[in-house]
């Protein structure tokens, strides 16, 4: 059974990886591209579950309707 094995994929939403602190870092990057000041990653932690919607929800107060334009970085 195992030398038919092609792949292992894991899950890493935090079960197995605290990714926590880099999406919370990646986020304020946003911010401070946008110069806006930087929040602390306290701000970011309860967000991490939600990915990236809610890292750009807690950095940029974005939600998923918001009517921004991809690839226009100036708002």
């Amino acid at each position: 059974m195992i030398s038919n094995l092609k792949a292992i994929l894991f899950d890493l939403d935090g079960t197995l990886l605290d990714s926590a602190p880099n999406l919370g870092l990646a986020a304020d990057k946003m911010r401070q591209t946008r110069q806006m000041p930087s929040l602390d990653y306290s701000e970011y932690r309860p967000y991490a579950g939600a990915g990236a919607r809610g890292m750009i929800k807690v950095a940029l107060g974005h939600t998923p309707d918001h009517p921004i334009q991809m690839g226009h970085c100036d708002q």
